[in-house]
Formats: structure tokens, sequence, C-alpha cells
């Protein structure tokens, strides 16, 4: 289950694919919406009022919380930024409203919140995980049993 920021609501995904939107309450919780993937999920985060889903085999879906429709809105956008492999990680960095994403193709690609690429790096290896390292956005990348700064 994962919390979507600043919304009270939470997501769970369950084995066959299926994605449920939760209210809780004092003492009471409900499910307010539900529908069904037609593909796995490998990563899943939350910022502000988003949610990121890296989906297999390689791309990621933008979804916002309606707080009138009191329902995820896909966002749609451009996808010839994607990556090439399978997404191995992803972090977010709400402060300036952007998200990074690693892959086995080798690339740590940065993200704003409109799913824009802002910009990407290219490593001789996989990307195994990528993460935010600071208030001012230096990034730690794990590659082929190394860590890297990109300062």
């Amino acid at each position: 289950m994962m919390e979507i920021q600043s919304t009270g609501k939470f997501l769970s995904i369950c084995a066959e694919l299926n994605v449920c939107l939760w209210g809780f309450g004092d003492e009471s919780y409900e499910v307010i919406s539900c529908c069904q993937l037609c593909r796995p999920i490998s990563k899943m985060i939350s910022m502000k009022s988003s949610v990121i889903m890296a989906f297999e085999p390689n791309d990621t879906q933008m979804f916002r919380f309606d707080e009138e429709l009191q329902d995820l809105v896909h966002i749609r956008t451009d996808t010839s930024d994607d990556h090439e492999g399978p997404i191995t990680d992803i972090a977010t960095f709400p402060a300036k409203n952007l998200y990074i994403t690693g892959s086995v193709d080798g690339f740590v690609k940065i993200w704003n919140i409109k799913r824009q690429l802002i910009r990407e790096i290219k490593f001789p290896e996989p990307v195994e995980s990528v993460s935010f390292l600071n208030h001012e956005g230096d990034i730690l990348v794990g590659h082929l049993g190394k860590t890297s700064a990109i300062l």
C-alpha cells in the first residue's frame, strides 16, 4: 500500500494487477475506485498529489489525484524519451518537482512533474539504483557494484 502524498488517500496493488484507491477516516475506510492494469508495474512512487508508475518493460506513466472526481486521472505525455530497457529504480525530489529513473539500458533520466525529460546521463553498464543525495539535487547512481555521485 502507498500513500498519495497530500491527499489522505492510499493505493493498493495486488498480484492480479488490480489497483484500488482507498480513503480512510477516523474509524472507517472505503474503496473509492478500482481498476485493472494491463501491464505489470516494476516501481511506483508518489510525489505531491501525483503517482508515477514504472510499467514493464520500460516506461513511466503519470497519474494525478483529482479532488473533485475523487479518483486518479491519467496524464497523457510524450513517450519518445522512454528508456530502451526495463526501469530498475525511481526516486523523487519533491522540492524541485523532479523525479529520476535508472534502467538496464545504462541511462539515468531526470524528469519534471509533467514527465518532460530534463537531462539524461549514460553509464557504460546497467544502472541498478538511483537516488537524490541532498537538498541541492545531487544524485547517487549504483551501477555494476559501484556508486557514482553526480554533483
